[in-house]
């Protein structure tokens, strides 16, 4: 059994439940999760192999394996989903800050936006209310003293009840989903998964022999490896005995130099007056060149790109199509908003307004997620049927039997929740729903296959039902409510617990084989429901003591105002053509009988859902097709403006790399490509100890240096 990383993985999960709020609020350091590589989990998992596996094991005083590692990152990722952007930044300000947000917004008083919504989707339904609202924003009389009483807990019952409820059912419907196509993505497709070979290569003895088979070509895994699992000893009774990699000059020379260059930044960000190795670069003379590129959504990081050390390294994990895709992604969109400008109109990309540019996005994801169905059609049919009971599953799909089953109940437990508490009707609740799990599968599916750590959809559910059904359709409390769960559950999922259940469960079918999947899966649902409630405890807490962060003005008043916004906009328009009662009246009769469908975001939508099929199916039949799907997924994404030029300086060096030394030479790139990615990571983990040490001494936030994007 795997002690040390059972204990360590448990005293992370609770730390970065209870802490991670603090730290990214109050403290202002780089985020404590805020991807699907967290470097508060991540981080550890590279101590641990270096002073674990690497040191300890010599002097027979502890033994740490192979199996503690993934143990670390199994449970602790289990508990990334909740207490970050995905979830508790978003949360108590999406719902108990609209009635101190409400006294500067006159256009939604005139609206009276406020009264369509529904009793208990707001803190006290959104009324200014003493000892309730204003603490917070005023916080507790004694803002150091942290007390469960500071929390008014009668007037949160009603949202925790229900939003609260439905996140974790969809939680929990994220491991059952996570436990379905595991085998599918990883014995039959041989889905590379970048994160997960990054931990094996870190802690894969020497000598030992790699199941992935490191192809620069493929990136794939070798067949039959996922049932072989890798060895746990170093051949002499050791547990893992001490990664190779560690005996590997160049996984040094990466570690020191990326290291070294996040010090001397991070000193200088803390007005330390040192030389600073820019890592931002300023194109901005060439706008000139591209008037009406430069003026497109995206422009500013195509022509300010930042490098990531790690994004860069993880491009020798995966495919080429893939990384030069998401490397052109952002160069493609901003052409195609200059087209756009160029002819007298816009791309749009507002993620909670049916924008063309937002509705070309979610038609790609809607679009894959088809394209997933088909390539596993047989698994999933097989898996379905022994669901129902009209088939015995052999052993190695019992696991996605019994998740399969879950899954229906998890999802009929959350539309019942939308429609028990917010009146939501249920066909609407179902597609809400429905929709939601699509962008967690789509996300699961970006890490597996591309690596790509930091992601955003940038759309949201709402606009799916807006396109089909129009506002005429939805009604305004329908859309308020839709759109609240677009902004609170669906919020900005940057810690996808699908995308951590996928890969831990490749993890530990490396280490245990894939008759404990199923075990695994249901560690992480026990390790998340309670990672929910501690979070939810301490955000609580956190804020009715201290008040909503000041400084965290996109979180506390621009995301929970979109909903609101987007409510009075389609209210006041509908009330100056006389045509607001009406529609009222209609949604009476039903939503689907009243459904205007808007012809022109249909389109759009439709338009992502052939480019991204078309892209999908050429590239399984033409061995030449140098596009990959993801192009349309990161089209207008943050996570493709963002990235792109990471990805892309990652490609042409594995390029010229395997150009010009062959297989041999990428092969020897790869520990320091290693050393860069555990580099990263060390110093993110690093700069937040010390901000933490230093506010713990001063009692304030210090100058912060943020190393991943956040």
């Amino acid at each position: 059994m795997p002690t040390v990383g059972i204990i360590v993985g448990l005293v992370l999960a609770v730390w970065i439940s209870v802490f991670t709020l603090f730290n990214d609020t109050v403290m202002r350091q780089s985020f404590m999760t805020g991807n699907l590589m967290p470097p508060s989990v991540y981080g550890p998992v590279v101590l641990l192999a270096i002073f674990g596996c690497g040191v300890a094991w010599r002097r027979g005083r502890v033994r740490v394996g192979r199996r503690d590692l993934v143990a670390v990152v199994v449970i602790a990722t289990a508990a990334c989903s909740w207490p970050g952007t995905s979830l508790m930044r978003v949360f108590v300000s999406s719902t108990g800050n609209i009635a101190n947000l409400a006294k500067t917004q006159d256009h939604w008083r005139s609206a009276e936006v406020l009264s369509y919504a529904p009793p208990g989707t707001l803190l006290a339904d959104g009324v200014d209310t003493p000892g309730v609202t204003d603490t917070l924003v005023a916080g507790a009389d004694d803002p150091d003293a942290y007390r469960l009483a500071n929390v008014p807990w009668s007037a949160w019952w009603p949202v925790l009840r229900l939003w609260g409820g439905v996140a974790l059912l969809l939680g929990l419907a994220s491991v059952c989903l996570g436990v379905i196509v595991h085998p599918q993505w990883s014995r039959h497709e041989r889905l590379p998964y970048p994160l997960v070979r990054f931990v094996e290569e870190l802690s894969r003895p020497r000598g030992g022999a790699s199941r992935l088979n490191g192809s620069p070509n493929e990136g794939g895994l070798d067949a039959g490896a996922a049932d072989r699992g890798w060895p746990d000893s170093d051949g002499r009774g050791r547990p893992g005995g001490r990664p190779g990699v560690l005996r590997d000059a160049r996984f040094w020379w990466g570690v020191g130099v990326v290291l070294l260059i996040h010090l001397l930044n991070g000193l200088r960000a803390w007005q330390v007056d040192l030389v600073q190795v820019p890592l931002e670069y300023d194109f901005s003379s060439l706008r000139v060149l591209f008037p009406h590129a430069a003026e497109a959504n995206g422009a500013f990081h195509l022509f300010r790109p930042t490098v990531y050390f790690s994004v860069v390294a993880f491009v020798f994990f995966i495919r080429g199509d893939v990384s030069f895709s998401v490397g052109i992604s952002n160069f493609v969109w901003v052409a195609l908003g200059g087209v756009f400008i160029a002819r007298g109109a816009e791309l749009g990309n507002l993620p909670s307004e049916t924008d063309n540019g937002t509705l070309l996005r979610a038609g790609a994801y809607l679009g894959f997620t088809l394209m997933i169905l088909y390539l596993g059609r047989r698994h999933y049919g097989r898996v379905l049927a022994g669901a129902a009971g009209l088939r015995r599953g052999d052993a190695g799909e019992r696991a996605g039997v019994w998740a399969a089953r879950g899954l229906a109940l998890t999802l009929a437990g959350a539309v019942w929740l939308l429609a028990r508490y917010a009146g939501l009707d249920w066909r609407l609740g179902l597609i809400t729903v429905g929709v939601t799990l699509a962008i967690l599968l789509i996300l699961a599916r970006l890490s597996a296959e591309t690596g790509m750590f930091y992601l955003e959809p940038n759309w949201a559910p709402l606009i799916v039902l807006s396109a089909a059904l129009g506002f005429e359709g939805l009604g305004p409390v329908a859309f308020l409510t839709v759109a609240l769960f677009s902004n609170v559950v669906v919020g900005v999922p940057r810690e996808p617990l699908t995308g951590y259940v996928v890969n831990a469960l490749r993890l530990a079918e490396g280490v245990g084989g894939s008759r404990r999947i199923g075990r695994v899966g249901l560690g992480m649902g026990a390790v998340a429901l309670v990672a929910l409630g501690l979070a939810v405890v301490a955000s609580l807490v956190l804020v009715h003591t201290r008040g909503l962060s000041p400084t965290e003005d996109w979180a506390n008043r621009v995301h929970p105002s979109h909903p609101f916004n987007a409510l009075a906009r389609q209210v006041s328009d509908l009330a100056a053509v006389g045509e607001l009662e009406a529609v009222v009246r209609g949604v009476e009769a039903g939503h689907f009988a009243a459904a205007v469908p808007d012809g022109g975001a249909l389109l759009w939508l439709g338009l992502g859902v052939v480019l991204v099929a078309g892209c999908a199916f050429a590239r399984l039949r033409l061995a030449w097709w140098p596009i990959h799907p993801v192009l349309f997924f990161m089209l207008g994404s943050i996570a493709g403006v963002k990235l792109g030029w990471s990805f892309l300086i990652g490609w042409a060096l594995r390029l010229a790399v395997v150009r010009l030394g062959g297989t041999r030479a990428y092969h020897a790139a790869l520990p320091l490509a290693v050393g860069a990615i555990a580099g990263e990571l060390l110093a993110a983990l690093g700069w937040q100890a010390f901000g933490t040490a230093y506010y713990l001494v001063t009692g304030q936030a210090g100058g912060g240096y943020t190393i991943l994007p956040n």
